[in-house]
């Protein structure tokens, strides 16, 4: 791990406020990167919005929006959100060195223990070697789970109440977040998963996490991707009308979303196809969504989104 852990976030992103936009499939694009970023929190951009097939990523249309946002904020603070596999690949790594981006999230898979084993020992090597150029790592985890086992920076906390995939053990978030710094004391914490208002935020902030992580109030912000349809789907909506999606795995893996219509197949593991229809137009299709969707009741530019969570700090 590098040693920035007596930095602030702000300080280390060269950001206003400790939020951090969580990274949502088909969602977390350029446009809404630069958005967050002008409004003074840590951007993030999916890697999965680039796949044009299971195993096939749009390379050129990826680096494009690197050279898009790091022209637009050279420092490359933004948050890359990429699957353990690629993560683990020397072209990767070179990308992410080549344009100074500040920081990577790492989602692992679904995957067999011995496979496990082996990306965790190229996990170690890919971050040892983003660290030397000041590149932090985090791993998306729904509990401790061998976090204490890998070479990391920090973990991204997801609870019971985020959108898609999240904690089902039954412990709250704050629990959570107590765990890992018992586990891991070093490790660098930004909790998500439900978080949609001020006192949240500081509630968090005060027990001493790294920042606070948020998805879904972004998803329904202006200028978020998705159909202004079904943005208002949203705004009407509470976390009572959400469900729990079922991608044929075990239980663990369901995710929550705001269903319009379930779309069957042709699908993923992550439900990708209902999602991008979902995002065009509220009739068919589904929204990933977390409890933060009780706290939207209006469509916001992301900068108001943003002065709404802080008020507080």
């Amino acid at each position: 791990m590098i040693s920035i852990h007596m930095k602030l976030f702000t300080e280390f992103f060269n950001c206003k406020y400790p939020i951090a936009a969580m990274a949502m499939n088909k969602v977390s694009d350029v446009r809404l990167a630069k958005a967050i970023r002008s409004a003074g929190a840590l951007p993030s951009l999916s890697i999965f919005n680039y796949y044009t097939s299971p195993d096939t990523i749009n390379i050129n249309a990826f680096r494009r929006d690197l050279v898009e946002y790091t022209t637009a904020y050279p420092d490359g603070s933004i948050l890359i959100s990429v699957n353990s596999e690629r993560y683990s690949t020397a072209g990767f790594v070179d990308l992410m060195i080549e344009f100074n981006i500040k920081a990577i999230e790492v989602i692992g898979g679904d995957d067999t223990d011995q496979n496990k084993k082996t990306l965790a020992l190229q996990m170690n090597q890919s971050a040892r070697e983003l660290g030397k150029h000041g590149i932090l790592t985090f791993v998306k985890s729904l509990g401790p789970g061998e976090l204490d086992e890998l070479a990391i920076d920090g973990v991204i906390l997801k609870g019971a109440e985020g959108a898609g995939r999240g904690n089902t053990a039954g412990k709250s978030l704050k629990d959570l977040v107590i765990e890992i710094k018992r586990k891991v004391p070093n490790a660098l914490i930004i909790p998500a998963g439900g978080i949609g208002n001020s006192e949240q935020v500081k509630e968090y902030m005060d027990m001493g996490v790294f920042a606070v992580g948020i998805g879904t109030m972004f998803a329904a912000c202006v200028e978020s991707k998705i159909s202004m349809e079904s943005k208002l789907k949203m705004v009407s909506a509470s976390s009572a009308d959400l469900s729990r999606l079922n991608n044929g795995t075990v239980s663990d893996y369901n995710q929550s979303a705001l269903v319009f219509e379930k779309v069957n197949a042709p699908n993923d593991f992550n439900n990708t196809r209902g999602l991008m229809v979902g995002i065009v137009n509220p009739s068919s299709g589904h929204i990933f969504a977390g409890r933060g969707i009780d706290h939207i009741t209006e469509i916001l530019p992301a900068s108001e989104v943003i002065q709404r969570l802080v008020k507080d700090l």
